[in-house]
């Protein structure tokens, strides 16, 4: 959570899971070049929650309906994972999970998305799943963990939450099996 003296913006991102092949997958942007921030990196579909948005799982929706073309009728609403400040960029972000039955059909927006990735869930559960390296932060050399997926790392913010994901989701398949 933010510190109490500062107001963060609101935002909210969609994890869209959905099997195929028997296995989970869940869509993943690599952001455009034509974006102010984070251009290049990996993350979930979603951005700021507009006044005009009923609720976070609405924001979420619309946002993956305007980065990736997902129709947004198509999935069903799961729940929310824990919220998760981001100093760097003063958001405080809504996770949310939601089930599609099939592949879904994208149409990425190219003025925000350069691809899409289809990370398969299970990928993360590995023991190996996670990598660190070192990387200079506001000057500082960190030790910043990421998933390594093909040529691309998913760190930050993005990595927190699928980790989460990841958890979650095993757990519940462990209770099915």
């Amino acid at each position: 959570m933010p510190p109490a003296n500062i107001q963060p913006r609101h935002g909210a991102v969609l994890a869209l899971l959905y099997p195929e092949a028997e296995h989970l997958f869940v869509p993943l942007t690599v952001r455009s070049g034509n974006l102010r921030s984070h251009t290049g990196e990996i993350s979930l579909p979603g951005g700021s929650i507009d006044p005009s948005d009923a609720s976070p799982e609405a924001a979420a929706l619309r946002e993956a309906h305007e980065e990736i073309g997902l129709h947004i009728d198509q999935p069903t609403i799961i729940g929310r994972l824990s919220e998760l400040y981001v100093p760097v960029s003063n958001f405080l972000i809504t996770p949310i999970v939601a089930w599609l039955d099939h592949a879904p059909d994208l149409a990425p927006n190219p003025s925000e998305v350069a691809d899409v990735l289809h990370l398969p869930l299970q990928q993360l559960w590995a023991a190996d799943a996670v990598q660190t390296e070192q990387r200079m932060i506001r000057g500082v050399a960190l030790q910043v963990p990421h998933y390594p997926y093909g040529e691309h790392k998913i760190w930050g913010a993005t990595s927190i939450i699928l980790t989460q994901l990841a958890l979650r989701a095993q757990a519940a398949l462990q209770q099915i099996v």
